[in-house]
């Protein structure tokens, strides 16, 4: 029997201190957050619309505040997973070995203390990660990562990045992913953008779930961009992409759901100027065409429908009582 694709929705929760310090700007860590207040019940009436779930993506420094945990709390009683996207948004090639731990073990902690259980699933920061990370992430308890981003058009994002911040951009490994696998695979503990091999123990280390592109021109399929270049990128995207790997990691950030941006910096991000209200048009769009061509479910939910089907394969083909 043929299984149905699956699509995962993902919110990056960056809130406007995130957002601000990554422009250069002086960025507080305020109680009262617009995009929280604005991008969380937002995103929760579009999924809750088409009775899909997702997975959100928390700094753990956010869960320190009253306010904040309070609006996760409805995000996890409404069904979605919380996963993690480090402690403070610090980028990992900017840490050393200790403080990477840190960062990986501080957010499960005060996500398991605040939801019951720890998370599964990571984020880093921009996108940041390498291989060392995948044994740190194990260590620490997670399931799966997804920061993996096989994208053609890495130069353009350092490029971009620099026209808005003004600072020279955190050197990531664009070129390793360019050539990536664009579906869920198993990375090799020395290569992240690699698929793991064959003789290495298939029950060990995480999985690497990407954020989809479009196969191979490989634009990210992200909201971001369908906000820039519109509805007929995120409908060719999302159908090239089932075709291409059966399954779609779609990506919303946390300002996709929230205005009308005020801060003037803020406004610079690709999208902002965007009326509010067009921008969820699109939005719902987005989530209606892929509750008609797939299975929606939760990140988690993925990772344990493929770790299944892999264990399932790896005892088909194992000797029959121990005979090789």
């Amino acid at each position: 029997m043929t299984q149905r694709p699956k699509v995962t929705f993902q919110v990056d929760l960056d809130g406007s201190w995130v957002l601000l310090q990554w422009l250069g700007a002086d960025g507080e860590l305020n109680d009262v957050d617009p995009l929280f207040e604005q991008g969380i019940p937002r995103s929760l009436e579009l999924f809750a619309r088409y009775g899909v779930s997702a997975t959100y993506f928390v700094n753990g420094l956010d869960l320190l505040n009253d306010r904040k945990r309070r609006w996760l709390e409805q995000v996890a009683a409404a069904g979605h997973e919380i996963a993690s996207h480090g402690w403070d948004h610090r980028y990992f090639s900017q840490l050393d070995h200790a403080a990477r731990e840190r960062q990986l073990s501080e957010s499960a902690r005060v996500i398991q203390e605040a939801f019951g259980q720890p998370p599964r699933g990571f984020r880093a920061p921009g996108y940041d990660f390498d291989a060392q990370g995948l044994g740190q992430l194990s260590a620490a308890g997670y399931a799966y990562d997804c920061s993996a981003l096989p994208t053609s058009i890495g130069p353009v994002m350092e490029w971009s990045q620099r026209l808005m911040t003004g600072r020279r951009p955190v050197a990531y490994p664009w070129w390793q992913q360019v050539f990536g696998p664009t579906s869920p695979y198993r990375p090799n503990p020395e290569a992240l953008y690699r698929n793991q091999p064959s003789d290495i123990n298939a029950e060990s280390g995480i999985y690497e779930i990407p954020v989809s592109v479009f196969p191979w021109i490989r634009l990210p399929l992200s909201f971001s961009y369908g906000v820039l270049l519109g509805e007929r990128y995120l409908r060719a995207g999302l159908s090239a992409a089932l075709s291409d790997t059966g399954t779609v990691n779609f990506l919303f950030h946390l300002i996709d759901f929230a205005g009308p941006v005020e801060h003037p910096k803020l406004r610079k991000l690709p999208g902002a100027s965007m009326p509010v209200q067009r921008r969820l048009g699109l939005a719902d769009k987005v989530v209606r065409d892929a509750r008609e061509r797939a299975e929606v479910v939760r990140t988690d939910a993925l990772w344990e429908s493929i770790a299944g089907a892999r264990a399932e394969a790896s005892a088909a083909l194992a000797p029959i009582g121990g005979i090789a």
